[in-house]
């Protein structure tokens, strides 16, 4: 079989006429060129104005009158100069690392059928064979480069990007649409301007957040000796207008760069129209989509897997056992998409509607898919497996696997691997723990239970007229006709809130709207979304629902059953206060880590205040996990866990100063937070799963 054979037919078209750049692509290239020109402009005048001064300030005769206050006066003002000078120089001495572990490369020899297809995919959309491929366990492909002071004037060769996610989520003409809308990025001579840009947000970032030994060195300058600290002070206001004036151009340039890369985006799915037909990338983007969802589910539970120290040899082994599991409940999860079907259409909505397009720098697949079929081209499709394109797929599935554990799980090299099949066994357990019956309707996966005593059964069968004899008839109205009628009133809740939400954020731009029924003007969608908000925080109605399953399945129970539904309903409670508990503490955490970095410059008193939090948070977490003293129910693989405390937080709590930050430490506490919200979730649900579980079986004795 000839390397032709593993390539999809393409369509027989001029390609260069349906490449063609439009006119907008031209003028938003050259808006974005300006701002960039009128940035190095700005930065490059006030770079040489700084040296300038550096000259004036050290040439500047002092005349015949030199005393202890000229002197000052001269060594302040050169001070002040090289500093400015140091600070508009920042970027160049932050070190910038272009080392990515997770992505591993891959050569002709080891891949010819790959090389192969993506040679002659580059000649066939006239653009460059790239510099290297690399591989990791993404669903994306992309084009990188290295950008440097030295990408600006030189040419710089691109690599590109294949997630094996992506490899095991399409098809052959599917995978062939993505890696040509990639080489549609590689043939445009606008990516250069990805280099300006690139340059121009490393240096304004580095001017204007980056905390560095320059801003050390400033903060030591004004707690000196008076005499010289009034010259930091002078230098204060004049570093603050140039920050603030840096945030202008920052955020100006991106903007128009937003524009131009949807622009980008439009004119690399023309080219890979031209190479696969209309249809090709459109079908992608919409798995895209669905495969995320899937690789989602399969990174869950195989992350569960490890918290009993359990590593899969194989990640996309997972992936397609996931996608088998979702597709029968999910009713996007298709098979078969359109196939040269000029009019119809997969993606029936703009989920971008209401993000103001100055901001978004991809285009929602609505506007992609009628882009791809504005001048709709008949495709060939291919439906056999990228797979086919690389020798011993399996094995490079491994190594990507096994890289990517090793890596994000600091695991070291001699760890042992489970065979996937075998892994797949440990997470089919939790799946029957921890997905639900769709008889519930989805009401379990977005709350917490109710809190309620569960020694009160007499109170709530009084209070809901619940006994032995109705208990099974009110169950079953409740999941049959109570629950769907919740559910409606829900999604009616919901379209409410989008509707006001829409108003009040001007997407909706009716002056008049109806709401229950009624006619309002625009300016009461404010006061109806907030008193939508308040009656949804009143609602008591999931509490009354879950003392009345609670209840009646009580008094149906045996004794043996009803011991054990209470015990579980017991652990439940008392555990999801603990689970409240540690998602409150890493959300305030995350809360307060997001606040020093948006702080810019920090003083003493600023630094002596985040350590306090920090350290105060540290020690709320560490309180929780040691006084947590819950007896676990039985639950699938968890038999050999023999503490919760040590199960939940096996390794001490880092000591977090009080008076002083630690960017190790603080990321290392933010990493163990998340490892045991990780675990508080995953047995929060096994929980709950038993107690639906057990509840079934009660119903069906």
């Amino acid at each position: 079989m000839t390397d032709k054979n593993f390539y999809p037919e393409s369509p027989s078209i001029n390609r260069k006429n349906y490449t063609r750049i439009s006119s907008s692509y031209q003028n938003n290239v050259m808006v974005v060129l300006l701002g960039i020109i009128l940035f190095f402009l700005l930065y490059f005048s006030a770079l040489v104005a700084s040296f300038y001064l550096i000259y004036l300030a050290i040439s500047y005769d002092m005349g015949p009158s030199i005393n202890k206050f000229t002197i000052l006066l001269k060594i302040g003002t050169i001070g002040m100069s090289v500093m400015f000078s140091l600070f508009m120089l920042k970027f160049l001495f932050k070190k910038q690392n272009f080392n990515t572990p997770l992505n591993i490369e891959i050569t002709k020899d080891e891949h010819p059928k790959l090389f192969n297809f993506i040679k002659i995919l580059s000649q066939e959309t006239n653009a460059p064979f790239p510099k290297k491929v690399y591989l990791n366990h993404e669903i994306n492909a992309s084009v990188f480069y290295n950008s440097t002071i030295l990408s600006l004037f030189l040419p710089v060769k691109k690599n590109l990007l294949i997630g094996l996610g992506l490899v095991n989520s399409l098809n052959l003409s599917e995978f062939k649409a993505v890696l040509a809308h990639e080489f549609g990025h590689f043939s445009q001579s606008s990516m250069r301007l990805g280099s300006y840009v690139y340059m121009t947000n490393h240096i304004i970032y580095s001017m204007v957040y980056d905390t560095d030994k320059w801003d050390e060195t400033f903060e030591s300058w004004k707690h000196s000796n008076i005499q010289l600290a009034i010259f930091a002070w002078l230098l204060a206001p004049i570093i603050w207008i140039t920050r603030q004036l840096m945030v202008i151009i920052y955020q100006g340039i991106n903007i128009l760069q937003s524009s131009l890369s949807r622009q980008m985006e439009y004119h690399a799915d023309l080219v890979a129209v031209s190479v696969t037909g209309s249809d090709a990338i459109v079908n992608s983007l919409y798995k895209l989509n669905t495969h995320s969802q899937t690789m989602s589910f399969a990174w869950e539970h195989v992350n569960s897997a490890t918290h009993n120290k359990i590593y899969t040899s194989n990640l996309f082994y997972h992936q397609t056992e996931a996608y088998n599991y979702l597709k029968k409940s999910n009713k996007e999860f298709r098979e078969s998409l359109l196939e040269n079907q000029k009019s119809d259409r997969i993606f029936v909505k703009d989920d971008l509607a209401g993000i103001p397009a100055m901001y978004s720098s991809h285009p929602s697949g609505y506007k992609r898919e009628n882009n791809a079929k504005k001048d709709y081209i008949k495709g060939i499709e291919d439906n056999r497996s990228p797979w086919i394109l690389f020798n011993e797929p399996e094995k490079i599935c491994e190594k990507i696997t096994q890289n990517l554990l090793k890596i994000s799980l600091e695991l070291p090299d001699a760890v042992e691997f489970t065979p996937a099949k075998k892994v797949e066994e440990f997470i089919q357990s939790e799946i029957s723990e921890t997905q639900f019956s769709e008889t519930y309707l989805g009401t379990y996966n977005s709350r917490f239970l109710s809190e309620f005593d569960i020694n009160e059964t007499d109170k709530y069968a009084k209070a809901y007229k619940i006994n032995p004899e109705n208990a099974s008839a009110i169950i079953s109205e409740m999941l049959d006709v109570t629950l769907k009628e919740r559910a409606l009133h829900e999604t009616k809740t919901s379209e409410d809130l989008t509707l006001l939400n829409d108003i009040i954020t001007n997407t909706n731009k009716n002056k008049n709207f109806i709401y229950n029924g009624i006619s309002y003007h625009k300016k009461d969608a404010q006061q109806l979304f907030e008193e939508l908000l308040k009656a949804i925080d009143q609602d008591q109605w999931y509490d009354g629902f879950d003392k009345k399953m609670y209840t009646a399945h009580v008094l149906l129970a045996d004794p043996i059953k009803k011991q054990e539904l209470k015990e579980r309903y017991n652990f439940q409670i008392s555990f999801q206060k603990f689970h409240k508990s540690v998602i409150e503490i890493q959300t305030t955490l995350h809360e307060k880590v997001i606040e020093l970095q948006g702080a810019g410059t920090l003083y003493e008193d600023d630094v002596n205040r985040f350590a306090l939090d920090f350290h105060l948070l540290r020690n709320r977490f560490a309180s929780l996990i040691e006084d947590v003293n819950l007896t676990m129910p039985p639950m699938s693989n968890m038999n050999k866990v023999k503490s919760l405390k040590e199960f939940l937080s096996p390794e001490k709590v880092p000591v977090i100063s009080s008076n002083n930050l630690d960017g190790e430490k603080l990321n290392k506490l933010l990493l163990q937070i998340e490892q045991t919200v990780s675990k508080t979730q995953r047995l929060y649900f096994k929980g709950l799963g038993n107690i639906l579980n057990l509840q079934e079986e009660i119903r069906s004795n």
